[in-house]
């Protein structure tokens, strides 16, 4: 029992970078590979493959970033 708290106290406390990871992977590679798809349907998966890994670190950045001052700003906004 007392693993089990010390385990939901870590995923609690790391919740938004796992967050951000699950849903940077997942937009990172749903959008580049329908951007390189229509673009270029030639050589998809080289293409799609570079394209996701330049954006699946920018989309996690942006998560880090953009996610916390959302909340915060959404909190503000529905508690008025």
């Amino acid at each position: 029992m007392v693993k089990l708290l010390k385990n939901f106290r870590f995923m609690k406390k790391n919740r938004l970078i796992i967050f951000a990871v699950i849903m940077s992977f997942c937009t990172s590679t749903t959008v580049s590979a329908v951007i390189v798809f229509f673009n270029s349907p030639e050589n998809f998966f080289f293409l799609w493959f570079n394209r996701f890994l330049l954006a699946w670190p920018t989309v996690f950045l942006c998560i880090i970033f953009f996610v916390p001052l959302i909340n915060r700003n959404l909190d503000k906004f529905m508690r008025d």
